[in-house]
């Protein structure tokens, strides 16, 4: 996995003057992106008009603010949900898919919880009926998962 990460968006929300919200641990997180998000982002940047442009930024290049983020969601999030048909996705349930997609590739609490920056206990609490329900099914490489969602996508 390629890894994102979130020092670079509060080392220039800083270098601005501009403080971030802390996240709910008060510690820097970093998450491991699958080879697919990676491969999109790499392409993004190829097409990105400045070097080193965030990813979801203002419209003058500057970290979101709360305001903007929620303005974002309704102008620009939600209607690529619409147009996907993926029904009532928000950011919150793609975190929670991509923790459900980890459980089904056979990853343990411990190991989730390291990746989205919780604790095995928020892990066991939030995600404890899907290790349920998976623990004796087959595992899923996420990879694989990402990519054939993407080719039925492209059939519809």
């Amino acid at each position: 996995m390629g890894l994102c990460r979130r020092a670079v968006a509060d080392h220039r929300a800083r270098a601005c003057g501009r403080e971030l919200k802390e996240t709910k641990t008060g510690k820097i997180r970093t998450v491991g992106l699958l080879a697919p998000l990676v491969e999109d982002l790499e392409t993004w940047r190829l097409q990105a008009p400045a070097a080193g442009r965030l990813v979801f930024a203002r419209s003058d290049g500057a970290v979101f603010r709360d305001t903007d983020y929620r303005n974002w969601r309704k102008r620009e999030f939600d209607p690529m949900v619409a147009a996907a048909g993926a029904g009532e996705a928000t950011p919150y349930t793609l975190r929670h898919s991509f923790a459900s997609l980890l459980v089904q590739a056979g990853w343990n609490a411990l190991e989730i919880a390291v990746e989205m920056g919780n604790s095995p206990e928020i892990v066991q609490r939030d995600y404890s009926h899907l290790f349920r329900e998976f623990a004796r099914g087959h595992e899923v490489e996420p990879t694989a998962t990402i990519l054939e969602a993407r080719k039925a996508a492209m059939r519809v």
